[in-house]
């Protein structure tokens, strides 16, 4: 069980998301023909790039959603603080 925060991180569900990707290409590249197969190395090169700029992107304008409720933000642990 010790195993499950970790992958409930952010980072960790786009590293799962990229490496499916990239597994996938190692089992079905090689059965494609030539033009099936230069569209899936175009998904290969963007999938990947598009969910680290998404990701950065919200990380960015909106990083609270990036936090499950039980984990606290910068902002409630200073306000804890304080108030201790």
């Amino acid at each position: 069980m010790k195993l499950l925060p970790r992958l409930i991180n952010p980072i960790s569900i786009i590293a799962m998301f990229a490496a499916l990707c990239e597994a996938s290409a190692t089992t079905v590249l090689p059965h494609l023909d030539d033009e099936n197969r230069q569209i899936y190395i175009w998904f290969l090169i963007a999938f990947p790039s598009t969910l680290v700029i998404l990701f950065f992107l919200t990380l960015n304008f909106n990083s609270r959603v990036l936090y499950p409720p039980t984990e606290p933000t910068s902002e409630q642990s200073k306000s804890s603080q304080q108030a201790n």
